[in-house]
């Protein structure tokens, strides 16, 4: 993959040269820019060419909010801000992460990188069948079907379960099964459904994953299970 071309918008001098020497140390990003507001990257010919900004968010005369929604083919946020509750202004957006300055770490933006990275394959059309695309309060999740490991119903809203993290969605155990394939995922209870790579042992009344976690089977969805992983049925 190209390098992520990467613009930063930072008012504070302090947390703006911190931000560039973290992304600096990250080997999939280009930095092209770096600015103290919107209004500077505004007047700026190099707008239109990049994939990613990363950005506060309460800054003087324009926030990154507000900046984000003037344009009109944004590239991916991701927002660094000190104010948790300013996330919930982006809720209808499609900002990618959302990291609060103390957490601010080598690791921590490379977790989000990496979400960019299957962002911008989601965008291919030879990519797009193989990637599921989610809203996660105010953040948008791409997510691999291989990387899942369980799925659980949590009342209006569903939680997935991968190796690196667990996302909320607002969405049905039964909407997942219309989207995911058949043959890697099986239903074994009305609030769970299972990656079948991921089963180290069935018995009678439970599955139990290779990473520990044990799942109650429901009795109307045993025989099924049964015929998915090729167990006799009892």
């Amino acid at each position: 993959m190209e390098k992520i071309k990467t613009i930063i918008i930072e008012d504070e001098p302090l947390a703006r040269d911190h931000l560039k020497d973290l992304a600096s140390r990250n080997v999939a990003l280009d930095i092209i820019g770096v600015y103290e507001s919107p209004q500077e990257l505004q007047r700026s010919a190099i707008c239109e060419s990049i994939s990613l900004i990363l950005s506060d968010i309460q800054m003087p005369h324009m926030d990154g909010v507000t900046f984000l929604k003037s344009l009109e083919n944004p590239p991916f946020f991701i927002f660094v801000t000190a104010h948790p509750e300013f996330a919930l202004e982006g809720f209808d957006l499609d900002v990618i992460d959302y990291i609060l300055k103390p957490t601010l770490t080598v690791e921590r933006l490379s977790k989000a990188i990496e979400r960019v990275k299957t962002a911008i394959k989601y965008q291919r059309s030879d990519f797009r069948q193989d990637i599921l695309k989610f809203k996660d309060g105010p953040t948008t999740v791409f997510l691999y079907p291989t990387d899942i490991l369980f799925i659980q119903s949590w009342g209006d809203y569903i939680k997935i379960t991968t190796h690196e993290e667990t996302v909320v969605v607002k969405s049905t155990l039964k909407a997942l099964e219309d989207i995911l394939p058949g043959d890697s995922f099986v239903r074994i209870h009305r609030s769970h459904m299972v990656h079948i790579a991921q089963i180290r042992a069935v018995d009678a009344v439970s599955v139990r994953l290779k990473t520990g976690q044990k799942f109650d089977i429901g009795l109307q969805y045993r025989d099924f299970l049964y015929s998915k992983i090729g167990m006799p049925l009892r």
